[in-house]
């Protein structure tokens, strides 16, 4: 078993039972290869993460948080995006859908 934690600006792995360092290198470099509003960035760094092998245990819930100083759409919520899958069977698939329709509500590029 691989543990892992990472820091990047913007970005942070953490996890102790990662098939292998291929995972935490391959998120970061789709990470930093991806364009866009940082929700794609953290999705296509997910996807990538479990393309190189993942988590050992397999997968069943999938999260994406981000916070902003006063970026949240309700007056001192620093929230501009929190997202979580439990349970299913496809987790980061359904986190994908999940934030396409963000972006399409909020007109996200």
């Amino acid at each position: 078993l691989h543990k892992e934690y990472r820091r990047q600006r913007q970005m942070c792995i953490r996890d102790s039972i990662l098939a292998s360092e291929d995972v935490v290198n391959d998120m970061i470099s789709a990470f930093e290869n991806t364009k866009g509003h940082l929700s794609m960035r953290l999705l296509h760094a997910l996807e990538a993460g479990q393309k190189a092998g993942g988590d050992t245990r397999g997968m069943q819930s999938a999260a994406i948080l981000i916070v902003k100083k006063d970026g949240g759409v309700w007056l001192n919520n620093d929230v501009v995006l929190r997202l979580q899958v439990d349970d299913n069977p496809e987790p980061i698939q359904e986190l994908r859908r999940l934030i396409e329709k963000a972006h399409e509500r909020f007109n996200w590029k």
